[in-house]
């Protein structure tokens, strides 16, 4: 009996067309084992095949024989022709394909023609109102002028008649004369004012009205040329902030969301209304959603407030006008979202973050652990997120920022590792990082509210880090305005004692 190979893993295996047999070196192959599907030789009856189904080769060659033919058959007459059917029909694809394509192309542009047609519309419109205006002020003025000259017209003539009466007239009429003379009746100029406010961030309304390229089975990636973006330049650095205002809130308040120009909105988990807060009112708006509210984002394109509530799970919507409208419902309780320049609605989970439009259709879904703020870029597009990294989440306990594409695809990942340029005598003393919110400014680059060092750091595009504003109570919550002025929450220590202060930059 041959002895077996002593290293177990070695199998030993017979090259193609071989006639001896791996296992008995020299014995011919006359044998088929059933059991293992091999060719054996006559000595792997009593060794490698003891007890296995053996059949003589030659008995078992008319099946193999029979098997090849029949491929052979079923090969040429069938699979072949279909596949030569297929080819033939590549070429109609490709014209199909062209004229598909090239269907949505003059689509586009037929559509890219119309909106240039509305925006000049729009334009010529505006410049009409200024027309208009200008108009308008020109009579206003050409009026004011001939009111003036009536004005310089009548005071001449009431100054010659004092002055004929001071030398000729008696008391008694000098009396008369000085009782009549008092303030002339104002002639007023009021002219019309008008301002014009450029949007400096039109691509999410213009990709809005041209409409939306609906893919399936491809991704598309974008890239941003800095050259051709004027948006994509980085600022050089961005000035230290300034305190301008400082006010206790109504409440804790959990998120703080600014308005475009004006003003903020804000929340607390623990109460079912939000705040619109200005410079001078801190109640000047309220909106009641019925159920606590987690976290709050105004829509870059709409400029309707959307909430997240972890009580039921809801994503609403605060029109203008009306009541809150709930949108959609999410699988797990949301603990944070954000609106895109397109609309998009991104919302953090736990162990989860999904991109999804205003219907609720999923466009993106990403594995995360512990998302507790969300940010979309207004330049790139780019998705930043506040994560925990919690262990009960499957985490490793360092908290940092994730920073993704749109396509949801990992970009960077911030830890706080850096060399503090701006720091003050407050925050000398370095705690572990622990980021509790962020916000993009209009260049692109990234706020981050350091609760652990009570500070606001700024991440540009280029990477680099610096502290932009300290403060000796824990900062919970950070936005951002398209004048650069910064809205913040801070609190102190653990208790439940919350200001907000409205930031600006020292230029």
């Amino acid at each position: 009996m041959a002895s077996k190979s002593v290293f177990r893993a070695q199998i030993p295996v017979r090259v193609q067309g071989n006639t001896s047999c791996v296992h008995h070196h020299g014995t011919e192959l006359t044998l088929c084992c059933w059991e293992c599907s091999e060719l054996a030789c006559i000595r792997c009856i009593a060794s490698v095949h003891d007890g296995h189904i053996l059949d003589s080769l030659s008995d078992v060659m008319a099946s193999k024989k029979g098997n090849i033919q029949s491929f052979i058959d079923q090969t040429e007459q069938n699979d072949i022709v279909d596949l030569k059917t297929e080819v033939e029909t590549i070429a109609e694809k490709i014209e199909n394909n062209e004229r598909k394509f090239q269907m949505h192309q003059d689509e586009i542009e037929k559509q890219g023609k119309r909106m240039k047609d509305e925006i000049d519309i729009v334009v010529k419109k505006s410049i009409s109102r200024c027309t208009e205006l200008k108009q308008e002020n020109e009579k206003r003025l050409k009026k004011y002028k001939i009111d003036m000259e009536a004005r310089i017209k009548d005071l001449n003539t009431l100054v010659l008649k004092c002055r004929d009466t001071l030398q000729t007239q008696s008391d008694v009429e000098i009396f008369d004369t000085e009782k009549q003379l008092g303030p002339l009746p104002a002639v007023e100029l009021n002219l019309c004012h008008l301002t014009f406010t450029p949007n400096k961030q039109p691509q999410g309304y213009l990709d809005l009205a041209v409409g939306k390229l609906t893919t399936v089975g491809y991704q598309f990636v974008y890239a941003y040329d800095a050259e051709e973006n004027e948006c994509n330049t980085p600022m050089e650095k961005m000035a230290q902030l300034k305190e301008e205002v400082q006010r206790k809130a109504p409440y804790n308040v959990s998120a703080i969301c600014a308005n475009k120009d004006e003003g903020a909105w804000i929340c607390s988990s623990e109460v079912s209304s939000i705040y619109q807060i200005n410079d001078e009112v801190w109640r000047c708006g309220t909106g009641c959603f019925k159920v606590c509210v987690s976290d709050i984002s105004v829509s870059p394109v709409t400029g309707n407030v959307w909430a997240s509530s972890e009580v039921n799970n809801a994503i609403m919507e605060l029109p203008s006008q009306g009541e809150p409208i709930k949108r959609l419902t999410t699988t797990s309780a949301p603990r944070c979202l954000c609106v895109t320049q397109e609309g998009n609605i991104v919302i953090g989970m736990t162990r989860k973050l999904v991109r999804c439009d205003v219907r609720g259709n999923v466009l993106l879904t990403r594995t995360v652990c512990t998302p507790t703020k969300v940010a979309a870029c207004p330049v790139t597009g780019n998705i930043a997120v506040v994560e925990l990294d919690l262990r009960e989440h499957e985490g490793e306990g360092r908290p940092h920022i994730l920073v993704l594409d749109r396509l949801f695809q990992e970009y960077h990942r911030y830890h706080g590792d850096r060399e503090d340029k701006g720091t003050t005598p407050e925050s000398s003393t370095s705690k572990a990082f622990h980021p509790i919110d962020i916000t993009f400014d209009s260049a692109g680059n990234l706020l981050v509210g350091d609760y652990g060092n009570n500070s606001i750091l700024i991440i540009n595009t280029t990477g680099e880090v610096e502290s932009i504003y300290s403060d000796s109570w824990h900062v919970v919550a950070i936005s951002i305005n398209s004048k650069g002025s910064v809205w913040a929450v801070f609190r102190y220590q653990d208790y439940p004692n919350y200001k907000i202060k409205v930031l600006k930059p020292m230029y």
